[in-house]
């Protein structure tokens, strides 16, 4: 595949700004994590092959390129072994991860490989390739289903999903000064009645970081933070609707 060759000093061989991290995979995985990593999803750069997946992404406001992954000169040439961070390798097929990771992996010895497992297993495969870490919904919901949520629901939903493989999206919902909820307690936010799951809140005045709902701190909700729940398009709707959010 061709590339268009810049001289800015701050772009790459694609035409594209120089982003240090990259996710692999515009998906319903890839974009998960590029929502995930809010403000600093303006030095993200999501790679597909995929023409209208790439369409659906720069939609959505996030950097995309339409690139040949099985390509080292192409791998380099978007920053792999320079300017690039930190990977994600979110593709639907494990082969493909492992392949980008050990491809990423000869290029940049210090690079922090970051992947999801898509079949049992996987998990050593990705590890033996050069993965920094490794999502594993199998062991997830095996091993650590009481350290993240205090919901039966959660069980079912690692079993058919991690990040979007199911009918089911993770959400980040402002609270608005308005909002009944403003004030309130995470232990006093009810969701059961809008089938949706609470991970947690993310207080963006103190840092970017997760505080899960399992924690023992009962984090009181203020004003521009940001309720992470996991549930159905419609019913998430509902649920902003009826707090006003």
């Amino acid at each position: 595949m061709a590339f268009i060759k810049r001289n800015d000093m701050n772009i790459n061989s694609y035409g594209a700004e120089k982003q240090s991290i990259i996710i692999f995979g515009g998906g319903q995985q890839g974009m998960a994590i590029a929502k995930w990593l809010g403000g600093r999803a303006k030095d993200v750069l999501i790679v597909t092959k995929d023409l209208v997946e790439q369409q659906e992404v720069e939609k959505k406001g996030f950097n995309a390129t339409l690139m040949e992954h099985t390509d080292d000169i192409s791998l380099e040439a978007i920053g792999i072994g320079q300017w690039v961070t930190t990977i994600f390798c979110m593709f639907s097929v494990d082969a493909k991860n492992v392949f980008v990771t050990l491809s990423a992996r000869a290029l940049a010895p210090n690079l922090r490989i970051l992947c999801i497992a898509d079949s049992k297993g996987s998990s050593q495969k990705l590890l033996a390739a050069g993965a920094t870490k490794v999502l594993d919904p199998y062991e997830i919901t095996s091993n650590r289903i009481s350290e993240l949520v205090r919901h039966p629901l959660m069980v079912e939903t690692l079993e058919h999903t991690i990040l979007g493989k199911a009918n089911l999206n993770l959400s980040e919902i402002k609270i608005k000064s308005d909002s009944p909820i403003q004030g309130k307690r995470l232990s006093e936010v009810k969701l059961d009645p809008f089938n949706l799951i609470l991970l947690g809140v993310v207080n963006q005045a103190l840092s970017d970081q997760l505080i899960f709902n399992t924690m023992e701190l009962d984090h009181r909700l203020d004003t521009g933070d940001y309720l992470v729940v996991i549930g159905p398009t419609e019913d998430i709707q509902q649920f902003c609707k009826a707090v006003k959010l």
